[in-house]
């Protein structure tokens, strides 16, 4: 890792001295479109990429392409592509951000890929503001969440490579990407800042035909979703007319918060009490999930800043629930870590923001990440850490992550955590 840091370090010097200064700030300005003469109306499109390449080792059992064996293999993907739209009418706020999916080279336009490339929505809502800065009342396709800050993180502002798994208890189930179909108000009060919301959750059955005993699953149902999350910000006020956190400002801000929220779904999963069938008893369970953290970003010393949030969680979906997954997993099951169930679970990072700033204001941050889980369904808890590099060209505008992930494969057989590597590069650009 030190020699990955210096190699960094040393290509961006040898870049700054051959090519001579760049003023890389009209970058964070990003376009305004005024639509009046006074600039109280306007529209701010936006573009943004990530690009990611990885070197991996696979669980134990990966079968590759021709059926056998394998057991790593590296790989280059375009992890985020999606283009926005900020519209601000007044009191009204529109915001819109297509998007497309991940794409890793399993999927292509071509007419023999078994996979192709596709387009959804991130967000599409519209707010209005009741009281302007205080209270915002909306309604849409959008990421005004509860349960923690980081449940509403910004994925281009994140410390590590991407948000850690653990903050999205309803990732890849009745969510889409995070975000929820939602009524939802949102403000801030001096320096207590809110949102609540009332959602319709995406349909999800994850039932099997052969259910385990005393396993909860999710199960198709209407039930509305109640969420929500407080928090108290002690130094500079964030604003709360746009649902995304930051996790690092970067030495910009002095930010210190403290925060706790919930996100309550009743009779969303079901366990089988007795043997499956047409006549099979079900008990439904509601999800709960509750979460109380802490954020920090302090500017201290000649161009330094520490970063640092940790969470806790407490999430029931009922008895035994366990969910597997993992981000562009090149074959079933690859580099697949159990990611959510029922149980407490933590998670803490630390960014250290260098004081070096180059030539034309680079700047570069270390940073640690770790998700501590103690889930009823296994034997014994997991640690997820990753360590890694922010290169900030631009901000969060322009920047390159270098980042090394160690990952808990459970073996149920054993009761045991194997350990596996990943890593990565990637450059982001967000205009």
């Amino acid at each position: 890792m030190k020699q990955i840091i210096v190699t960094v370090i040393i290509l961006v010097s040898i870049a700054q001295a051959g090519f001579g200064q760049t003023d890389y700030s009209v970058l964070e300005k990003g376009i305004k479109i005024n639509l009046n003469e006074e600039g109280s109306m306007f529209i701010k499109p936006g573009f943004g990429t990530q690009i990611i390449a990885r070197y991996m080792q696979f669980n134990p059992g990966t079968l590759g392409w021709g059926g056998g064996p394998i057991s790593g293999e590296s790989d280059i993907s375009l992890y985020r592509t999606y283009v926005s739209l900020y519209a601000s009418l007044g009191r009204f706020t529109y915001f819109v951000m297509p998007a497309m999916a991940a794409q890793p080279n399993t999927t292509a336009a071509s007419p023999f890929s078994a996979a192709k490339p596709s387009f959804f929505l991130y967000d599409n809502w519209l707010g209005y503001q009741v009281v302007r800065n205080k209270l915002m009342i909306g309604a849409g396709l959008n990421m005004f969440n509860g349960v923690s800050r980081l449940t509403s993180s910004s994925s281009g502002r994140t410390l590590g490579m991407d948000v850690p798994v653990i903050t999205a208890p309803n990732l890849i189930t009745t969510d889409q990407s995070a975000r929820q179909l939602s009524v939802f108000a949102s403000g801030k009060i001096g320096h207590f800042d809110y949102r609540v919301a009332v959602a319709k959750p995406f349909r999800c059955e994850r039932m099997p035909e052969t259910p385990a005993i005393n396993t909860a699953y999710d199960v198709a149902n209407t039930s509305p979703a109640y969420k929500g999350y407080f928090q108290y910000q002690f130094f500079d006020n964030e604003s709360a007319m746009m649902p995304f956190y930051s996790a690092t400002y970067i030495g910009t801000k002095k930010v210190l918060n403290i925060g706790a929220g919930v996100d309550y779904h009743p009779k969303s999963t079901a366990t089988v009490t007795d043997t499956y069938g047409e006549t099979g008893a079900l008990t439904l369970h509601n999800k709960t999930h509750v979460g109380i953290d802490i954020f920090a970003d302090i500017p201290f010393g000649k161009n330094m800043a520490i970063s640092f949030y940790s969470a806790y969680y407490y999430y029931n979906y009922g008895p035994n629930y366990l969910l597997s997954f993992a981000a562009m997993n090149p074959y079933s099951n690859a580099i697949s870590e159990v990611q959510l169930g029922t149980g407490n679970a933590v998670l803490t990072q630390l960014g250290y923001l260098l004081p070096v700033v180059l030539k034309s204001g680079e700047r570069f941050q270390l940073y640690a990440v770790a998700t501590y889980c103690d889930f009823e369904a296994m034997q014994i808890p997991s640690l997820h850490y990753d360590v890694g590099m922010n290169v900030f060209v631009a901000g969060h505008n322009l920047k390159c992550t270098i980042e090394w992930q160690r990952r808990p494969n459970y073996k149920q057989s054993t009761n045991s955590n194997e350990y596996k590597n990943l890593v990565a590069c990637r450059l982001q650009v967000l205009i």
